[in-house]
């Protein structure tokens, strides 16, 4: 088994995409080649992969969003792990290898370092080891300078647990909790998703179709509904634990089966991958979700069955998204003190009246700029702020008291707080940094970083 050190050097080498050419590609065509009955040609094959490719943001919705949603703007943007298990003691995903080229083009193209593990080529994914590769991934020193993480998990399974190579399960709970604001702590306050393409069968009653309304299939169905049905990932619940910044998306409901289509590979991916790749560019990704659910609730199998997927945030910001095409800090070329001036002006004035002159480190960089910059994203929060900032009770009862908004009742609580470590530009960052943790303020904790780091590259 790899030590931490030599996954870290590895893990943007080991399965990584990046080109056509690629031995997976290869063995997904080796696979379609070899595997297909003979009795069945190529034109009677109806649907095949989609193409990927993902449409680009603009910067002016980037602009109107960036405050809204959590920073995605660097590339690469974070890691995204891929883990798929083909043969389960013999039991064999047909066209789960197809989920593995798809998940892997549409990352990639989303700035995503993309690793992929899959016994298809030749990976040990026995339950030791599918725990222990979950684990360095979680603890990987990539994390701390990501933005966000993707884990893609796909097997048979129940619900609560998803099985792999040797037949044991591995429960969705200690998954979660391996990435935990505690355990992961180079992830605390940036998104996880978890995109887990498994059944969610009841051990105790086990499989169940969701008939759906009833379809009746023509008698002269084709060639290809007698020799494939569309196969589902189920082999048998677990309360899903709540955790910070983390969206946990299935295929199917509670007690349900979910399925793959011959030659192409599972419902969900697909659907997951198409939506993505062409709505990323102006769509959140809960709205996105809510469109694969509408596409996959609309498939149906030769035998009438159906299949309706969910998904379960715990996110903390307004919106997420993917902001594709797109790189570079967004808040360089954005002058709160220009792109805010009526504000700042209104609270320079208040400034001035408490005879207050902060120091300005640079040109670019000053303490109007870091004050708009908490008035505009953490003004529920001032109260809060200003004592993680010692700012004394007294101080905060008799602004409270002022007769001004609560944007100008925040902006004597910064004055205070400048004043009080004698305009240091340096120590008010430090300490306002800080009270973004304390406060568990965590994504805007990360977009300071970010804004300050030309400037204090010793703060980060």
């Amino acid at each position: 088994m790899l030590t931490q050190h030599e996954y870290d050097n590895i893990s943007s080498q080991k399965s990584c995409y990046s080109s056509d050419t690629n031995a997976t590609v290869s063995a997904i065509q080796r696979y379609l080649t070899t595997a297909a009955p003979s009795s069945i040609s190529s034109s009677r094959i109806q649907n095949s992969p989609p193409e990927i490719q993902v449409q680009s943001s603009t910067k002016e919705f980037l602009a109107k969003h960036f405050h809204d949603a959590y920073p995605m703007f660097k590339k690469p943007r974070g890691q995204c792990l891929i883990i798929n298990v083909y043969n389960i003691n013999g039991a064999i995903r047909r066209w789960s290898d197809l989920d593995v080229k798809l998940l892997s083009d549409l990352f990639r193209q989303l700035y995503f370092n993309v690793i992929v593990y899959s016994d298809f080529n030749g990976d040990d994914l026995g339950a030791e080891n599918f725990m222990k590769i979950l684990k360095q991934f979680s603890q990987s020193k990539e994390h701390v300078n990501a933005q966000c993480c993707i884990i893609c998990l796909m097997s048979h399974g129940e619900e609560g647990s998803l099985t792999v190579q040797d037949g044991k399960k591995i429960y969705h709970d200690h998954v979660f909790d391996l990435f935990s604001n505690v355990n992961c702590p180079n992830l605390a306050g940036k998104p996880k998703l978890f995109f887990i393409q498994c059944c969610r069968d009841d051990p105790g009653v086990g499989p169940v179709d969701d008939a759906g309304c009833h379809v009746q299939i023509p008698l002269n169905a084709s060639l290809d509904d007698l020799v494939f049905d569309d196969e589902c990932d189920s082999m048998q619940r677990h309360h899903l634990p709540t955790m910070t910044d983390m969206l946990i998306a299935f295929p199917s409901q509670k007690g349900f089966t979910a399925f793959r289509k011959p030659h192409v590979g599972s419902w969900y991916m697909n659907a997951l991958v198409d939506i993505l790749a062409r709505h990323a560019k102006d769509t959140d990704l809960c709205s996105m979700l809510n469109m694969v659910n509408g596409c996959v609730s609309r498939e149906v199998t030769n035998k009438g069955k159906k299949q309706t997927a969910e998904y379960k945030s715990s996110f903390t910001k307004k919106a997420f998204y993917f902001f594709p095409g797109l790189t570079g800090n967004p808040m360089a070329p954005i002058d709160y003190s220009i792109h805010n001036r009526n504000d700042v002006n209104r609270i320079g004035s208040i400034s001035r009246m408490n005879n207050i002159d902060h120091q300005h480190d640079s040109s670019s960089m000053n303490f109007d700029i870091i004050r708009t910059f908490f008035i505009e994203n953490l003004l529920d929060k001032w109260k809060n702020l200003a004592r993680e900032l010692d700012v004394n009770e007294n101080d905060i009862d008799i602004i409270c008291r002022e007769n001004v908004s609560p944007r100008e009742k925040f902006s004597l609580i910064l004055d205070i707080v400048a004043k009080t470590r004698d305009n240091n530009l340096r120590q008010i960052l430090i300490d306002m940094l800080k009270s973004l943790q304390q406060c568990r303020r965590m994504s805007y904790y990360y977009q300071l970083q970010q804004m300050i780091a030309p400037y204090y590259p010793d703060l980060q």
